[in-house]
């Protein structure tokens, strides 16, 4: 009988009193509500975002706190994207590399349930943004 299977004998027959355990159950406990991924070539911007909503989570139930994930390089962020893990994406549009709308495109291949907000600076392609809009409504 492997560990977990222990724990869970030991679980159905009332006996938590195993340290291993209890670590697990206050880890779950600690759980965070929603998951957000920042992409933004500026960390000035990605660690500003961060720490405003991180902040924010001092003030809310712990079972609606906000996790938040940053990259600072498109190409990265596609690379360590998980799929059903993200409840949303904040994307810069304007990046080097790779672009927002095409960032946009192949994470929503991989994972058409996640939200995406996309955000810039500068300008933005109107016609670029409607495409990718259109283009994955389901």
């Amino acid at each position: 009988m492997n560990l977990k299977s222990a724990l869970i004998n030991k679980k159905q027959m009332g006996h938590v009193q195993d340290r291993l355990y209890s670590t697990v159950v206050i880890k779950d406990e600690q759980r965070f509500w929603k998951r957000i991924l920042i992409v933004d070539d500026d960390a000035d911007l990605t660690m500003t975002f961060r720490a405003i909503i991180e902040d924010s989570n001092n003030d809310v139930d712990v079972n609606q706190r906000i996790e938040v994930y940053t990259s600072n390089d498109s190409v990265l962020a596609l690379s360590e994207f998980k799929p059903n893990f993200y409840d949303l994406l904040l994307v810069d549009i304007n990046m080097p590399r790779m672009n927002g709308f095409e960032l946009c495109e192949k994470i929503l291949a991989i994972d058409i349930n996640v939200r995406v907000c996309f955000m810039s600076t500068g300008e933005i392609n109107r016609q670029g943004l409607l495409h990718v809009y259109w283009r994955n409504k389901p």
